[in-house]
């Protein structure tokens, strides 16, 4: 015990402070919260999977999760397949989500992370690079895979979300959506994430409440903070 408090005071001393999963506050780590609230996590949605830096982290949290990533531009569908070969929960496919099926041109970004559906952002780059991609909606996806609940539905869409939740309504209205994790910002006229208001004021009318924000980043001038630009926010079902 006196090591622990030596260790406390040495971390205190550099101006760190260390905690333990039960007394670390709410708002830092999202997976800690949802076990602290009562979540169970046996199925995830990781759409926007990117190349897999949420599903590795998510596979190593919750191991016995099936995690379902989503990325619908062949090279980095690609490499999010490299990076999960090894991770035997992990299930990769090919395509968007978005609020109706079909197709759509989506115009390719130096930074995969930057990619968007969104018609503000979906725009020609330098190179001109582009590809043709599936859409689905997710409630149609998981009619066709007969999934009848997600746990956890991580969004990182860039400006999109809202699209793909429109298409998740019938998972929506009838609760089977438990918790909903997503990119969002405060301003309306920053096109580069949705809305956090008008994500809310959607998922609101449906049973979810607002939990917190997590993995806060902020816009710098001349090396000094200006202003919150992102988030991810954190939504819980709340059942009668």
């Amino acid at each position: 015990m006196k090591f622990t408090n030596f260790i406390y005071w040495l971390f205190k001393l550099k101006g760190l402070h260390l905690y333990s999963d039960r007394s670390l506050p709410y708002g830092i780590d999202h997976r800690l919260d949802i076990v602290r609230l009562g979540g169970e996590i046996n199925r995830i949605f990781d759409v926007g999977a990117n190349v897999g830096q949420t599903a590795k982290t998510y596979s190593s949290y919750w191991p016995i999760a099936i995690i379902f990533c989503f990325e619908p531009v062949s090279s980095t569908f690609y490499c999010l397949v490299q990076n999960t070969q090894m991770m035997l929960n992990v299930k990769c496919h090919q395509m968007a989500f978005g609020a109706n099926s079909g197709s759509a041109t989506i115009w390719l970004k130096e930074s995969s992370r930057k990619n968007s559906l969104n018609s503000r952002l979906n725009q020609p780059s330098d190179t001109s690079d582009y590809e043709t991609i599936n859409i689905e909606t997710v409630d149609e996806f998981c009619q066709r895979k007969d999934i009848n609940n997600i746990d956890l539905l991580k969004l990182d869409v860039e400006s999109y979300e809202l699209d793909v939740l429109k298409g998740c309504t019938q998972m929506l209205e009838s609760g089977k959506i438990a918790w909903i994790y997503a990119e969002a910002n405060l301003d309306a006229d920053d096109h580069e994430q949705t809305s956090f208001p008008f994500m809310k004021d959607f998922l609101q009318p449906l049973g979810y409440q607002w939990i917190g924000i997590y993995d806060k980043k902020f816009s710098r001038e001349n090396k000094m903070i200006k202003r919150l630009k992102y988030f991810n926010a954190l939504f819980k079902l709340e059942k009668d």
